[in-house]
């Protein structure tokens, strides 16, 4: 839109026929691109705007008159405001989202707590990655628990997104951490986790369950 005014200016302004002076127009390019082009967006605005009132009045050889220098000092204020303006939206909007973010990573360090270097005689490492580019948080679980039974490893997916896919993997992950410390089957540690599966907003997971490390 803002590009498109800068070049209903310049094909009007080189029309023999044109009635008017449509230049001041221009003033309107700046504060439209700062509201839908961001800063980067609103400078080359300015710069069409400015080149069109240049060829324009060298066009029309308007140098010397009052309302050429007039429309020259609207164009510098409104082009001046309009910056600012989009950088301040810029900034705003990149705080709330680095505010997001780091809310989404204190509640992903909650859920997927590291994994000890060591667990008696067992070795662990864990590193999470996210599969969509800038997600700090998600439904993947896992967990590695060293109990009176041997050491127990849970590693999971919820199936869904946002929310409610943090929620039943904070859920079962709950389960689970609860449930090895007094279960010596592996088969009911699955049954004690099932409950809370069938409480979570009919959300499936696949998981591959919890694996007992027997080490001596």
């Amino acid at each position: 839109m803002p590009f498109a005014i800068a070049l209903l200016v310049l094909l009007i302004e080189f029309t023999p026929a044109h009635v008017g002076y449509t230049v001041p127009l221009l003033v309107a390019t700046p504060a439209l691109a700062a509201v839908t082009m961001g800063p980067k967006g609103t400078l080359a605005a300015v710069g069409a705007a400015v080149g069109v009132s240049l060829a324009t009045a060298t066009y029309n050889q308007a140098w010397g008159s009052q309302q050429v220098y007039t429309n020259f000092l609207a164009l510098f204020l409104v082009s001046a405001a309009s910056f600012m303006t989009s950088s301040a939206a810029r900034t705003r909007r990149e705080n709330e989202l680095n505010q997001v973010r780091r809310i989404a990573t204190a509640a992903q360090e909650v859920l997927l707590r590291p994994v000890p270097d060591q667990l008696g005689p067992v070795r662990a490492s864990s590193m999470y990655l996210a599969a969509e580019t800038g997600a700090q948080i998600g439904g993947d679980l896992y967990d590695v628990i060293q109990t009176r039974y041997g050491v127990l490893m849970v590693v999971g997916d919820v199936r869904g997104k946002a929310l409610p896919a943090v929620r039943a993997a904070a859920v079962v992950l709950g389960a689970f951490r609860e449930v090895v410390y007094y279960e010596d089957d592996l088969a009911e540690v699955i049954n004690q986790r099932s409950w809370p599966r069938s409480r979570t907003a009919r959300t499936s997971r696949r998981s591959t369950g919890p694996t007992r490390c027997r080490c001596s």
